[in-house]
């Protein structure tokens, strides 16, 4: 790995915990809410204030970035085991944006360590092709595409 690819790796770690550092507010919540209500239904005899005083005190533990993905993902069917129709739960959608927070993060500590490891070994012992090729399997979980050669 060269010094530009570590460099990229631990930026990228550190953009991402900030990233995920920054809560979901009122206004995202209030968003989110208002797409999930235009894309799915809500119970007709629902009580709407207690609707939005239970989304808004469970979502507020969860990224800004992480509840916009989730519900983007939600309307776009790409979460099995949800209803097609109805609302999800808020239990499930704080379960649904934490997870995605925790796949993103594992990843990207295993993109740190192996960067740190790489980094304590020095110039002398590169990474061998076993140690490339993972680390190109982790990169590339992120959606680009990545070459360690």
């Amino acid at each position: 790995m060269t010094k530009q690819q570590e460099t990229i790796a631990l930026e990228g770690y550190d953009r991402l915990q900030e990233l995920f550092a920054v809560k979901a507010d009122k206004e995202d919540i209030s968003k989110a809410l208002r797409m999930l209500s235009c894309g799915l239904k809500i119970p007709q005899r629902s009580d709407y204030e207690g609707i939005a005083l239970a989304y808004g005190m469970a979502l507020e533990t969860v990224s800004s970035w992480s509840l916009m993905r989730t519900v983007k993902r939600i309307l776009g069917g790409e979460i099995d085991g949800l209803s097609d129709t109805f609302f999800s739960s808020t239990r499930e959608l704080v379960k649904l944006c934490h997870a995605l927070e925790n796949e993103l993060l594992s990843k990207a500590n295993l993109v740190r360590k192996a960067v740190m490891k790489s980094c304590e070994r020095g110039k002398a012992n590169p990474l061998r092709l076993v140690e490339k090729i993972e680390a190109e399997n982790i990169l590339n979980g992120f959606g680009e595409k990545v070459s360690t050669k």
